[in-house]
């Protein structure tokens, strides 16, 4: 509890108010009406934290490009007015100011840029169908359920980081399992957000959509992004070399997930609630 590993609180509090400025902005959006100053602000705010999460941890990366994605969908017309605009990117650059001080400054071949690619080809390691399958099996049996809070078989690579359980058939079955079941309900999470969301489209008006309507397509739009995050996060961690060496360790690179857990497990409290509600009923 008190090793000091910098960046990753900063990141879910970024990327947490990334969604939150996005709905905000989307949620609010009117194309008749035009952009009222507050909303300027809050333009200003998203590029300012969009700007220190990527100095912070570049790990965000996933949360910023579908938050922003967000943004453009809904408040595209707006966008193209200079003083959003200008907001958007001020803030930015204000935030991202240490980041791209430090690319201006760095020496040849020492910028964020050259140093990833060194990690990437460290090891003079080769992408293959069965690296591929290593990556996937060590992910899922690893580092997925580390990340995400699975408490029967704890696993690590580094004794000092914590206990560690033997690879036993229990154990192996543990994680699979709660990695399986965690995929399931990211998927059944992303099928009824993107059902509403289809359903919401065609029920729309040839004159003009109802506010309510828009309301429903704007949240379940917002939800499909934010599990989408999660998963493109997910996928750029599998296919790296994170998950290769000691995928224990380097679980905690799946920290955006977290971000995206009230959408995963809203499913599960739905049916809860649904359960209750029906058992109270009866």
């Amino acid at each position: 509890e008190i090793r000091a590993i910098g960046g990753y609180a900063d990141t879910l509090l970024f990327g947490t108010l990334l969604f939150l400025c996005a709905a905000q902005l989307a949620l609010t959006y009117t194309s008749e009406s035009p952009a009222r100053k507050w909303r300027w602000l809050i333009y200003l705010s998203w590029g300012l934290v969009a700007g220190l999460g990527l100095w912070t941890d570049q790990l965000i990366l996933p949360v910023v490009l579908t938050s922003g994605l967000f943004i453009l969908l809904v408040c595209w017309r707006e966008l193209l007015k200079p003083l959003v605009l200008a907001c958007l990117l001020l803030g930015f650059v204000v935030g991202a100011a240490p980041l791209l001080a430090d690319k201006l400054h760095a020496a040849p071949g020492e910028d964020s840029l050259s140093v990833l690619e060194k990690l990437r080809g460290a090891g003079g390691y080769t992408y293959t169908l069965s690296a591929m399958e290593h990556e996937i099996q060590d992910t899922i049996q690893i580092s997925l359920p580390m990340m995400s809070g699975e408490p029967f078989c704890p696993e690590t690579e580094l004794a000092f980081l914590g206990p560690d359980s033997p690879p036993t058939p229990a154990c192996n079955l543990a994680h699979g399992s709660w990695s399986v079941g965690y995929l399931l309900l990211l998927g059944i999470a992303g099928g009824m957000a993107g059902s509403s969301l289809w359903q919401g489209w065609r029920k729309r008006t040839l004159v003009k959509t109802e506010l309510a309507l828009q309301q429903l397509l704007r949240q379940q739009l917002g939800r499909l992004l934010l599990l989408f995050s999660a998963l493109l996060s997910l996928a750029f961690f599998t296919f790296s070399l994170a998950s290769v060496n000691d995928a224990g360790v380097h679980a905690r690179y799946l920290i955006c997930i977290l971000i995206a857990a009230p959408a995963v497990f809203w499913p599960l409290w739905q049916g809860m609630q649904n359960w209750r509600t029906h058992a109270t009923s009866t």
